[in-house]
């Protein structure tokens, strides 16, 4: 759970695990981190559900990230790139890794499912993954947001097209299931959604 924010999606796939499963759920900003940890240990998921509080990126190391007033409704747009048009006043340093360097760290042997929610920071993200991603071919589920990709220079194309070229075919949710099917040469520079679906495997 790649910008795990207070960790809906993690709490969520810790249960579908089970006992046998393991989620990472990473989360730099440290007052969302302890608010996620909270609430994995709330729903007694410890021993599957694993908070890194640092980012997933291109490179290893630190990094300055935006991020909102601990009052603020929406505690999820934390950003790497940029600052949400002043919306984000706070920032500090956090350290960074790539899901490479991680997967090697952690002597990963399989990988099945990636939520990826990082405000504009997706493609790199993308760059620092590339090595895993064809190892363990795991399926993606990536928020595509226009106006954030354009802090990196990058539009919606670029990153629909990115994922193409790492493998994957990208489809529309519906209702939990496969959708349209997204392109990026049927694509609009700035195609937004909350969510696609990305897989390497074969699609009815």
């Amino acid at each position: 759970d790649v910008g795990a924010n207070l960790g809906e999606l993690t709490l969520h796939m810790a249960a579908r695990g089970g006992r046998g499963g393991r989620v990472f759920a990473f989360e730099p900003v440290a007052g969302v981190y302890e608010r996620l940890l909270t609430h994995i240990a709330r729903n007694q998921l410890n021993d599957i559900a694993c908070p890194m509080r640092c980012a997933v990126s291109n490179r290893t190391g630190h990094a300055r990230i935006h991020f909102a007033e601990h009052a603020a409704d929406n505690q999820g747009l934390a950003s790497l790139v940029h600052d949400k048009h002043q919306r984000l006043p706070l920032s500090t340093e956090v350290p960074t890794t790539t899901l490479d360097q991680f997967a090697s760290t952690q002597a990963l042997t399989r990988l099945d499912l990636i939520k990826i929610d990082i405000q504009g920071a997706e493609l790199l993200f993308l760059e620092g993954a590339a090595n895993t991603l064809r190892a363990f071919r795991p399926d993606l589920l990536i928020e595509i947001s226009p106006d954030d990709l354009q802090a990196t220079n990058r539009n919606s194309v670029d990153l629909v097209r990115c994922l193409e070229e790492a493998g994957y075919q990208i489809y529309q949710l519906r209702r939990g299931r496969a959708g349209r099917r997204i392109t990026a040469a049927g694509l609009r520079p700035d195609f937004k959604t909350p969510n696609v679906w990305c897989t390497r495997q074969p699609v009815d």
